[in-house]
């Protein structure tokens, strides 16, 4: 379908499309798309369900005439995306896609992220070993289930995951009940009203969620079982952000892992050092590539070139007996 004189697309909704509805009720009718960029592509409508009740009033204030106005859906918009970052939020390492019935796709989710994206660490009570993530695994896969149910699913913006070493953030498209637009409020008793009912209720059903709201108190009680923090809630126009933040045994172990990483780099990093300074002593008197590998029993060429003589080279360190012939076979090196 393509845009003529009875049918526009627009990206987004404004008042001043209302001029258009009204020419197309005073001539042959029309249709106005709004999610629609140009070119036609579907872009999606943000805040969908407060539109379905905002236009159609509009219509009928200013114009007083009912208008048809529906809400449409292309493609799959219901999956969920993980991805793994570094040190900042740019540096993204490695991504997925959870597809299939929104049914499956929370338990499939957990599971991508507690096997691919979370690592245990590992402590030892006694002689007992034991695995800590950082975060409560059930605790997690409620902030899930309710980031499904609690979805706008009209907007084509998929469920969000971003993991990072020590942090969890969880963000959908949705809302909560203005009573409870902040964490203090939902972790206190409240009732249960979820954003798409019917939805909360297929899940209910299917016995994943509960249908009194307790699903707060279950993540309350699993960040207890950590000693963790309670997640934080950032709710507001542009969605719903959950922060979940590491549980201080974690905290702990990745701060010994890192520093014994650290020490092994320093080792690693001295024992180079050395190394390279016994191969300058060693090429007082100049020797070939093969004499250099031999005397310090490297694996290979390319393993001396890649971490020593490209370096050296560039340093001053060592120079060429032949520099206008940088790869003859009878090359030598000096310090």
């Amino acid at each position: 379908m393509e845009e003529n004189q009875n049918t526009e697309w627009k990206e987004s909704w404004h008042d001043e499309y209302l001029e258009w509805i009204c020419g197309y009720a005073n001539a042959y009718g029309g249709r106005l798309y709004i999610g629609k960029d140009d070119k036609g592509n579907v872009v999606g409508v943000q805040k969908s369900k407060k539109l379905m009740e905002l236009i159609p009033s509009k219509i009928t204030d200013t114009m007083g005439i009912v208008a048809d106005v529906n809400l449409l859906h292309k493609g799959e918009l219901e999956y969920i995306k993980v991805g793994h970052f570094g040190e900042s939020d740019s540096d993204l390492q490695y991504q997925d896609e959870v597809h299939g019935p929104l049914i499956e796709q929370a338990d499939k989710a957990v599971e991508l992220v507690y096997t691919k994206y979370l690592k245990a660490l590992v402590a030892y009570e006694g002689i007992q070993r034991t695995e800590q993530y950082m975060f409560h695994k059930e605790a997690f896969r409620e902030i899930l289930l309710n980031a499904i149910v609690h979805k706008d699913y009209s907007s084509c913006n998929p469920i969000q995951i971003s993991v990072y070493s020590d942090k969890i953030y969880v963000w959908n498209d949705g809302e909560m009940p203005a009573s409870l637009a902040s964490t203090e409020k939902l972790f206190q008793k409240h009732s249960s009203k979820p954003y798409n009912p019917k939805l909360a209720n297929i899940f209910f059903k299917s016995g994943m969620i509960e249908a009194w709201g307790r699903g707060f108190d279950k993540i309350r009680e699993a960040c207890r079982k950590y000693n963790a923090p309670l997640p934080e809630y950032e709710i507001n126009e542009e969605g719903i952000m959950v922060y979940c933040k590491a549980c201080d045994k974690y905290l702990k172990l990745l701060h010994q892992k890192n520093q014994a990483v650290q020490i092994e780099q320093d080792n690693e990093q001295d024992d180079e050092q050395d190394l390279i300074a016994n191969i300058i002593r060693f090429c007082v008197v100049p020797k070939s590539s093969n004499e250099i590998i031999a005397h310090f029993n490297m694996p290979n060429r390319s393993y001396f070139k890649r971490h020593f003589l490209d370096k050296m080279l560039k340093a001053g360190m060592l120079k060429m007996t032949i520099p206008e012939k940088p790869s003859s076979k009878k090359q030598k090196y000096f310090s």
